[in-house]
């Protein structure tokens, strides 16, 4: 589900921005969209290329309905760079962390299956590995436009993302409580 939402607010941003086209091409050509729906909206806006007219064309080409079911959804309408058509810097930034994260997540995907694959001949430390990497590439691009609050996370030794503050007071506490053991006496 994840992965829909963010290839609609993909179509939806080039649909209103077009001349941003360029600059993704070849990241679009690459791209595998989930849905029949989508991969119809990414073609044709392929092979558009960006045209002023770009959303004309599309409705010439797919019919108004589809436009039209690309951009009901909530999450598509409150998307900044759909909420200011034609802001080119703010496009470029949703388009390259949108295109990024749906990168990260289906990297981790295919390394996941692989290594699940991987797992019924033999698991080693490469393996674990591999799956940390993957854990820890996904939650970089998650962060990426979180400006300083990521820095308020640590990824834990299993690959969790954990707030690094929690992180401290469960360590605290730990502290604590085998501090306190060491000082009662048995009965």
């Amino acid at each position: 589900m994840e992965d829909h939402l963010r290839e609609a607010v993909i179509l939806a941003t080039l649909i209103v921005t077009p001349a941003v086209f360029g600059e993704f091409e070849a990241e679009l050509e690459r791209l595998e969209m989930r849905t029949p729906e989508h991969r119809a909206l990414l073609a044709a806006i392929l092979a558009h290329g960006g045209a002023e007219d770009l959303r004309a064309r599309l409705e010439a080409d797919l019919g108004a309905p589809a436009l039209e079911k690309l951009f009901r959804p909530r999450h598509v309408q409150i998307a900044p760079p759909v909420r200011r058509p034609g802001d080119l810097d703010l496009a470029r930034m949703c388009l390259a962390e949108e295109l990024a994260k749906l990168a990260a997540r289906r990297g981790a995907e295919r390394e996941i299956s692989e290594a699940a694959e991987d797992m019924a001949e033999v698991a080693d430390e490469g393996l674990t590995w591999r799956l940390r990497q993957a854990a820890e590439a996904v939650s970089r691009a998650i962060r990426s436009g979180e400006g300083d609050e990521s820095a308020d996370f640590v990824i834990g030794p299993n690959g969790a993302l954990l707030r690094r503050e929690e992180r401290d007071a469960f360590a605290r506490l730990l502290e604590e409580i085998g501090h306190d053991r060491s000082r009662k006496t048995p009965e």
